[in-house]
Order: C-alpha cells, then structure tokens, then sequence
C-alpha cells in the first residue's frame, strides 16, 4: 500500500513560493520519507505561477521543477496540483481572474483560456520526470461521472488486485464504484489538440484487463485529457456504446 501527504512546506506555508529556498524544502522532503511516506502531493499557488492571464512565470515553473527533483533525491514521487487557487481556507486567485465583475473561474472563457496556458506550461515541463505522478485532475472525474471514489494504481496494487492480462498492455487505473462494482480506467494526456486515435488506444488497453480478484469490470473506459485554446477538455470514450464526451470547465469546480 502507497502512504502519502499533502505537503505543506515548514517554511514561509504556502508563501513558500514568494521566496523559494530548496534547503528547506530538502529538509522538509528528507524527514517524510524518514516517516515511511512514499509520495506527496504539491500544490503551486495559480496567483504566483500565473500573475496575468497571458503570462506563466519560468522562474516558478523552474522552482517547482526543483522541487520534484529534490523528492525524486528523497525517493518521493510527487502528484502536482494543476490549478490551486483555495487551500486552507484562503482564496489564492489572480487578480486577473477578480476584475471585471469577478470572472468566474470554471466558466469565464479569457480564464479557461488561462488555465490552458498554465496547464499546457506544467505539464510540459514535468512530463519527463520519472517521478512524477501527473496532475490531480483523473481522479475528480471519475468521481464526479463514474462514482469510483478512489482509483489504485494497477502496477502498484497488482498482488492485492490479481489483475488477470491478455496481453502486455495494460490500463492505468481500477476503481470500486459506490455498488461495489470494478471499473477499469486509461487515462491518456496530450499537450495539444485532441486526437481520436489516442482515445481509441486507450479503450483497447482498457481490454486487455480480464478480471479483478476473479470478478469482470462493469465499466471500462478509455479518457483523454488535452488542451486547447477554445476549450479545456476531457473526452471520456466508453467501450460499451463508444460513447465521447466533452467536459465542461464548469465539473472541475463541482469535483472538488
């Protein structure tokens, strides 16, 4: 079983940003894994990342780079909040985003196409870091749209889980649903714009999953996150039906 935290830094909170020392956070990072934890979750505060709609700081994406770099020398892997702008009961937002009568963050489309820009820069950055988890957006779907209120990893839960393969590909994630019912879940990411193939190769992995524990999925479904500059996207492909879907801003807010 994987044992993780929410890493809050010891030094400066979550201002920590405003004036980054990684000796600290080594220090920080060094002692939970001493503690036994084997990933933290990171949250890079969206007013310091992204002060104005078209601009995403290099010099932050750099420290938050470091930071992943630090945990992977700590033998932590690290899961990366994509947008944080609420964390203990403080609001983070830009002041781009509370101008012009307050912009709604889930819907306004000069935000969204903010967020694409901060997202796309992250992920970007991150994608070739072996510890790297990914950003902490599959799991509020499938919540929200398939009641599985925790996915499991299968390479990290394969002797628990007695995956039984048909072959050597493989989806990510299994989950129960609120019924107790197996669903098999391939997430795939892109930086740009959508692709069919890529969602169609994501619902032939989920396939090749036979069973769990000895029981059969009841769902399997193949996502593709990616963005675009007209829209923030998720399409959801289901091999029963083949249905698509397209995610509105709008679910992120009501996921969390």
């Amino acid at each position: 079983m994987r044992f993780g935290a929410n890493y809050t830094p010891s030094k400066h909170w979550w201002h920590t940003w405003l004036d980054f020392e990684p000796d600290s956070i080594r220090r920080d990072l060094d002692q939970l894994a001493d503690l036994g934890l084997d990933h933290v979750r990171v949250f890079p505060i969206w007013s310091v990342f992204q002060p104005n709609r078209g601009v995403v700081r290099e010099k932050a994406v750099e420290q938050l780079l470091e930071l992943v770099r630090i945990g992977a020398r700590a033998g932590l892997d690290v899961t990366v909040d994509g947008i944080q702008g609420h964390l203990s009961s403080f609001d983070f937002y830009p002041s781009w985003t509370q101008t012009w009568h307050h912009r709604n963050v889930f819907t306004d489309p000069d935000v969204v196409e903010g967020q694409v820009l901060l997202l796309r820069a992250l992920a970007t950055a991150l994608r070739g870091e072996p510890n790297f988890l990914g950003m902490t957006l599959a799991k509020l779907f499938s919540r929200r749209l398939l009641s599985v209120p925790w996915l499991m990893h299968l390479d990290v839960y394969r002797q628990q889980l007695q995956p039984i393969l048909l072959g050597r590909s493989k989806p990510d994630f299994v989950g129960l649903n609120t019924l107790y019912d197996w669903i098999v879940l391939e997430a795939k990411g892109r930086t740009n714009e959508y692709e069919e193939s890529v969602l169609q190769s994501a619902k032939v992995q989920t396939q090749q999953l036979s069973t769990i524990q000895g029981n059969q999925p009841v769902l399997r479904v193949g996502s593709l996150a990616y963005f675009s500059i007209k829209n923030f996207c998720r399409r959801r492909g289901e091999c029963c039906g083949m249905q698509n879907w397209r995610g509105h801003p709008k679910w992120i807010g009501t996921s969390y």
